[in-house]
């Protein structure tokens, strides 16, 4: 449900680019875990100005172990969560910010 929700934030925020101090985004994804780092990923990847936005606060963080991820089978979550991380903020056009979203304005 996280990922369509994602999913649809993204869809939306194409549609209605953002602003953060002064900065012009053409997506904010809230969340930084698996589903935003990977739609993060996917836009940087098309040269589109992201921004994520995490509080750490992690579902999973009470699991041990992830299954079912391919090349991750078996690794902790904030050891996936911190590679995917990495990797795309390599891309120059995706900036994280660690705080907390507690509403959003359309202007």
């Amino acid at each position: 449900m996280k990922f369509i929700f994602t999913f649809l934030l993204i869809h939306l925020l194409f549609l209605f680019p953002m602003q953060v101090e002064n900065t012009t985004y053409d997506a904010i994804i809230i969340g930084g875990s698996y589903a935003g780092l990977s739609a993060a990923m996917g836009l940087g990847r098309s040269l589109f100005k992201v921004l994520i936005i995490d509080a750490g606060e992690r579902c999973n963080k009470m699991v041990v172990h992830s299954h079912n991820l391919i090349t991750h089978d078996g690794s902790a979550p904030g050891e996936v969560a911190a590679k995917a991380k990495e990797q795309v903020l390599k891309y120059k056009t995706v900036e994280f910010l660690n705080g907390k979203v507690v509403s959003a304005v359309k202007k």
